[in-house]
């Protein structure tokens, strides 16, 4: 026996090595859901694969088709993956086996795979809720008295794989109070029902809450369904007012839910009689909440709630409304823009309404290009007279008021007001004298203001005059640039090389075809500082400085002396020690200083050398 055994062993030792090493299964299919219609993958994959790939499903074995069954990848190279093309519930959800035919009929390496279930999707059917028997309709009540434990069923019919049913009220989930199964569909054994029971007691608070329903799978468009129902829960009445603004409510941004709560078994008949500020209108509500998102001015008034059932009537309540409002500008005039001449009056109206009133501002926006803007009035109508080009820009009407603390504003449509007239030199930004100093270069600049354009620009001094963009000899009229104002310009004189025969008057003069302006400056030319002059004042600082520094030690040298004295006798007042260094000799002599103290800060006595 163990002879045999030894060679059996021999010979199979011998088959391996001819044959290499066995197959064995590198992945396996598994579990696999698809949507009807769609292609899916099962996946199989062999380690050494030397034998051949079959599929079975169900038990039947299962070859390459033309648009259904396709190697997904090579078979040759160890993946004996499926694809199954156009999913079908009837023909392909099921039971798929992988398996791999022997290397050799010597090692017996065959390869079979755990089943695994390929689920063609079915979309189950929306899920429906009941309570003792009897259907509840999506949004209809479900009644259960306060504190009572009910069983409440929801049921999601012919589905594959079956529905996972979840339970919520609100945002609150409940599926852990809650047990599901699952059975066959007897008339469809492919698909499933899917049954929760949801085992649960509500109490007062849950009334008027929905309780929802919902049945989860892939198949479902939004990857789930639900059906809701409205808890009736019964209970003692009770009748209360909820909602009532705290502080003033502004139109649109604020809001307030008006709520008439009757707590009452039956349930209460609730209704709103609204009485209108404005109109003295009454308006009937047949409601229990009013919503008024956001409020309006047309909410202002008194409410009042009402509820009753079969057992009585409950006392109206009542509260009352007064919306404020921020302005709103319904007219501004005139419209757009106006055109004024110089010098001329005009007149721009804003009307507003708000509440509480409001109150006015004019706002200036000059055409500078920095958005400068001016405060120009605080009424209604802003009047301007006697109008220069400084008043051109956009005018802007505001009208404000402060609700709750804040203050609300808005601004109605931009005026442009546009100015014309002859030229206009800006005489407050003018610069009527200039000093230079002889031998260099001075600028003389006046800025004005034109529309329509200036036609001609010329500068007159004595017999001469020189239009702007022209030069004569020394004398440079540059072109006229625009200024940072709108309709605004700048002309330059330039003077090289001044001279004491250039001071004098140099007139500026503008025209257009509605009129000339015309301005003057001054010229003054003082001569250069020679160097003879700097230098005296230069010695003159420096002599001064010597005697104030001579003063000054003067001075201390006194008041030391003074406080010495006023001290009285110390025994180190006894001898002071003046040092002083000849030229020749060296000599050093000491002064004795005086042992009787002096009343008054006269020079102590000395002793001889």
């Amino acid at each position: 026996m163990g002879t045999q055994l030894l060679g059996t062993a021999v010979l199979l030792l011998t088959a391996l090595s001819a044959a290499g090493a066995l197959q064995t299964f590198e992945q396996q299919p598994q579990y696999t859901e698809v949507n009807p219609g769609q292609t899916t993958v099962l996946h199989c994959k062999v380690y050494n694969k030397a034998g051949q790939c079959s599929w079975q499903k169900d038990g039947y074995p299962i070859g390459p088709e033309q648009d259904k069954y396709e190697w997904a990848e090579s078979p040759d190279q160890g993946d004996c993956s499926i694809r199954i093309i156009g999913a079908d519930l009837k023909y392909d959800d099921g039971l798929w086996i992988c398996q791999v035919t022997s290397s050799s009929f010597q090692t017996q390496d065959a390869l079979k795979s755990a089943p695994a279930h390929l689920v063609v999707r079915v979309e189950p059917q929306v899920p429906q809720m009941e309570h003792r028997a009897a259907t509840i309709g999506p949004g209809q009540n479900l009644t259960v008295r306060a504190g009572e434990e009910v069983d409440v069923q929801c049921r999601a019919r012919y589905g594959n794989p079956p529905a996972i049913i979840k339970w919520f009220i609100g945002d609150k989930d409940l599926t852990h109070l809650s047990t599901q199964r699952n059975q066959t569909e007897l008339d469809n054994p492919k698909t499933s029902a899917a049954l929760s029971v949801l085992r649960h007691s509500f109490g007062r608070a849950a009334a008027g809450d929905f309780l929802r329903c919902v049945a989860v799978h892939q198949a479902y468009d939004t990857k789930s369904r639900d059906t809701i129902a409205k808890l009736d829960v019964q209970y003692s009445p009770e009748v209360r007012l909820a909602g009532r603004p705290d502080r003033d409510l502004e139109e649109n941004v604020d809001s307030v839910v008006l709520r008439c709560v009757a707590d009452a078994n039956p349930p209460a008949n609730v209704f709103w009689r609204f009485v209108s500020r404005d109109t003295g209108r009454t308006e009937t509500f047949y409601v229990d909440t009013l919503e008024l998102r956001p409020v309006t001015r047309k909410n202002s008034g008194t409410y009042q709630c009402e509820a009753g059932n079969t057992v009585g009537k409950s006392e109206p309540l009542t509260t009352a409304l007064d919306i404020k409002f921020a302005p709103s500008i319904y007219r501004v005039q005139p419209e757009r823009r106006v055109t004024v001449d110089l010098y001329n009056t005009t007149e721009l109206a804003c009307d507003a309404e708000g509440s509480p009133p409001p109150s006015y501002q004019w706002l200036q926006r000059l055409p500078d290009g920095q958005g400068t803007v001016f405060i120009r009035g605080t009424s209604q109508v802003l009047r301007i007279h006697n109008i220069t080009y400084a008043n051109q820009g956009q005018y802007v009407c505001v009208a404000k008021n402060v609700i709750n603390g804040n203050e609300r504003r808005v601004q109605g449509d931009a005026v442009d007001v546009e100015v014309v007239g002859p030229p206009q030199v800006l005489r407050r930004q003018a610069t009527p004298e200039v000093l230079a100093e002889e031998g260099r270069e001075a600028v003389l600049e006046v800025t004005f203001c034109s529309d329509p354009l200036p036609t001609l620009s010329v500068w007159h001094w004595g017999s001469l005059q020189l239009q702007t963009g022209h030069s004569q000899g020394r004398f440079v009229a540059e072109q006229v640039t625009q200024d940072s104002s709108e309709d605004c310009y700048v002309a330059r004189l330039r003077l090289q090389g001044v001279e004491a025969a250039d001071e004098r008057d140099y007139l500026l003069k503008v025209q257009n075809d509605r009129g000339s302006d015309q301005y003057g400056v001054s010229l003054r030319v003082k001569e250069p500082v020679t160097m003879a002059t700097l230098i005296s004042l230069v010695c003159g600082c420096l002599v001064a400085l010597v005697l104030v520094v001579a003063l000054l030690l003067y001075a201390f040298k006194k008041e030391k002396w003074c406080f010495s004295q006023k001290g009285g006798f110390k025994p180190t007042d006894l001898e002071s020690t003046v040092v002083k260094t000849e030229t020749a000799g060296k000599a050093i002599v000491r002064e004795e200083a005086s042992s009787t103290p002096t009343s008054s800060c006269q020079k102590p006595p000395t002793t001889a050398p």
